[in-house]
């Protein structure tokens, strides 16, 4: 699990405009919401055939958030090999890069940050713009610790080209993309939201995002009722009949932010998802993958054979 000090005050700012009093955690997992607007109509995606050989991958795929440094720099935020190094590699920072921004930037030896820190699949990873254009590949460049509200450990990219337009997310190990693949916000209808069944005066955040080439919208929304109960959804929608169909639904995360894509696997989008746990302030990116009838958060590394 990754969590950077940038994501740890996003979280904090929308719990003050979302949560306006404590939420407290639940453990309990409920069984996902299959309402549809005609529950006798068998949801009917268009999906697409797989593009571009698109549905040929093999092995693994590493999905990456990617972070901006205050000097314009890319990165990703890295796990350890084992946690119970953590102390260890604490001590080996051996200068401080900075003290300005938001946190102390340390610099750590490379070969240290190779031996201890999580890098598999990183060199060489896909950048990618919001409009979901490649923006080249990247390698690590170096290796830091960044103190702050928490302590994180980063690699920071290189890319092999100047990029032309900001990266928001990188990916590496698919044997190809879905080309033109396009998605946007759109705004959510009165209508809609009427038709989302909310519980009556619970608080909510809705979004919905458009993904033309599969004929769908992912809406992915946050209820707070009364008793102060939290209730995280996506539901996907047929852009064709306005059928919709829960696909992902839970009480122990509230989903902040959804990004689809274009990697197909069982024939559609993987997505990246930003997440937190009401209660606190750990927030952090995590991909997912459509299986079965939902989709199911993974590891920064989709391990395909176990979908």
């Amino acid at each position: 699990m990754k969590v950077s000090k940038l994501a740890s005050f996003q979280l904090s700012l929308f719990s003050i405009l979302l949560w306006t009093s404590c939420i407290s955690d639940s453990n309990k997992e409920e069984s996902l919401d299959t309402k549809t607007s005609s529950p006798n109509t068998e949801i009917n995606l268009q999906v697409p055939q797989p593009m571009d050989d698109s549905e040929s991958h093999t092995g693994e795929i590493l999905i990456e958030k990617i972070n901006y440094l205050e000097t314009g720099e890319i990165f990703i935020t890295l796990d350890f090999k084992d946690w119970n190094d953590r102390s260890f590699l604490d001590s080996k920072s051996d200068s401080i890069i900075s003290d300005k921004g938001f946190a102390i930037r340390n610099h750590i030896p490379f070969d240290i940050g190779i031996e201890y820190l999580e890098t598999y699949m990183i060199d060489g990873i896909s950048l990618f713009s919001a409009k979901h254009e490649m923006l080249g590949k990247a390698q690590i460049a170096r290796f830091e610790k960044l103190d702050g509200l928490v302590t994180d450990y980063i690699a920071v990219l290189k890319s092999e080209q100047q990029l032309r337009e900001k990266a928001i997310y990188g990916i590496n190990g698919p044997s190809s993309f879905i080309a033109n693949f396009e998605s946007f916000k759109s705004e959510i209808s009165k209508t809609r939201e009427r038709e989302l069944k909310f519980t009556p005066k619970a608080q909510r955040k809705l979004s919905e995002v458009n993904i033309p080439k599969y004929n769908m919208s992912l809406i992915f929304s946050n209820e707070v009722n009364k008793d102060l109960s939290s209730t995280s959804k996506i539901l996907k929608l047929n852009l064709s009949d306005e059928n919709m169909l829960g696909v992902f639904r839970s009480k122990d995360i509230v989903v902040l932010d959804l990004t689809p894509l274009p990697v197909q696997v069982n024939q559609y989008p993987l997505i990246l998802l930003r997440v937190g746990r009401p209660s606190s302030d750990l927030i952090w990116d995590t991909p997912a993958v459509f299986h079965g009838n939902e989709y199911k958060m993974t590891g920064r590394i989709v391990e395909l054979e176990k979908f």
